[in-house]
């Protein structure tokens, strides 16, 4: 079987690596196209550098502010790339502007759209495009019952959507081991140690409230704040630890080894959930509301006072903290199981089709 992974976005690179891997593993051809702009360099050394991944096969270099023209003339090289490799299929992770060009060219063409974690539903603009994606899909790869709840509810069919979990965890799971934590620890000088760690994408428009938030949790268990090496760090503070590090696999490792993980990031918030980590959401909506629902995350406004009291909160509590079902890492073998033996389904229909064709012409 030969499959086209359309990637929108570096996260969905990232998800695609461990796809493309257990396709390679049995011997499915994968073509790796990517249709983002520049990829943050936290996610750019998860895929290439930690994971190991080859740059993509054909990158259409389109990036938020690309004019109409430059989609079009992205979707027009994607068709190209579909006529010299004539794919079986396209799976598609991510959705943009240039993600549903090209994935109109690919149906234009007759080619079979594949959709992976199908049933995201948010904010305006990207749910509409998300919803438009589904609907072109000919089979849905979905990542949490609520996803699978949102597509029910629409009128897909349960036959086209398949519940196979996060394709995420796979990338987590690939960059965690054992060997590797403890080197960190060590290094960092918290092995065997509690702490908290905070881990802000967006604390630069709020620094006053960024300190307060630290200091405040810091007065109930140490703080280890991990920020982007290029950016400037907050004043040192009593009880944390700031840590500067664009390594995706050194953020993961620390969220695995933290007693609690206090966020803005949507991929902090699943890998906390995926390793079972109480994680508390900071000043924005939760993008999974699956976190939720397992008792791994929980909200609370960017809200120094009201973040210490949550704190307390985790600290003084036990609190049931699973992951979300079939978060376990092992999402890209069940998928490449259900395209194996849809595509060995679809051929013996082909073979007995054109045999009973055979049987016809003969006959008259």
């Amino acid at each position: 079987m030969n499959v086209l992974l359309l990637a929108g976005d570096g996260r969905s690179l990232l998800e695609i690596v461990p796809l493309h891997s257990a396709m390679q593993q049995r011997n499915m051809r994968g073509h790796v196209v990517y249709a983002g702009g520049p990829i943050e360099t936290r996610l750019q050394h998860g895929v290439y550098r930690e994971l190991g991944a080859s740059q993509p096969e054909l990158t259409l270099h389109i990036d938020a502010v690309s004019d109409a023209q430059g989609i079009a003339r992205a979707a027009e090289q994607f068709s190209e790339h579909l006529e010299s490799n004539e794919p079986d299929a396209v799976a598609v992770s991510g959705a943009s502007d240039p993600v549903l060009a090209c994935c109109l060219a690919a149906a234009r063409r007759g080619v079979p759209i594949i959709r992976l974690d199908a049933g995201r539903r948010g904010e305006t603009r990207g749910q509409r495009i998300h919803v438009i994606l589904d609907r072109l899909a000919e089979h849905l790869f979905v990542s949490d019952p609520e996803a699978m709840a949102a597509l029910l509810g629409e009128g897909i069919s349960k036959e086209s959507a398949t519940f196979v979990g996060n394709l995420f965890t796979d990338a987590v799971a690939r960059l965690l081991d054992a060997e590797r934590i403890e080197r960190l620890l060590s290094v960092f000088n918290l092995k065997g140690q509690a702490f908290a760690l905070v881990y802000l994408e967006e604390w630069r428009g709020r620094r006053t409230a960024a300190i307060e938030l630290l200091q405040s949790v810091a007065d109930h268990i140490q703080v280890v704040h991990l920020v982007d090496s290029m950016l400037e760090p907050l004043p040192a503070l009593p009880g944390v630890r700031t840590i500067a590090s664009d390594s995706l696999r050194e953020l993961l490792i620390l969220v695995e080894s933290a007693r609690m993980v206090i966020t803005d990031a949507d991929l902090v918030q699943e890998a906390a959930a995926f390793r079972e980590v109480p994680c508390l959401t900071v000043g924005r909506p939760v993008v999974r509301e699956v976190t939720v629902t397992s008792g791994c995350n929980r909200t609370v406004p960017f809200n120094p006072p009201e973040a210490a009291r949550r704190v307390r909160h985790l600290l003084d509590e036990s609190h049931a903290c699973s992951a979300p079902p079939l978060w376990d890492g092992a999402v890209a073998d069940r998928i490449v199981d259900v395209l194996v033996r849809g595509y060995g389904q679809r051929l013996a229909q082909w073979i007995a089709e054109y045999f009973i064709e055979r049987h016809r012409a003969r006959r008259s």
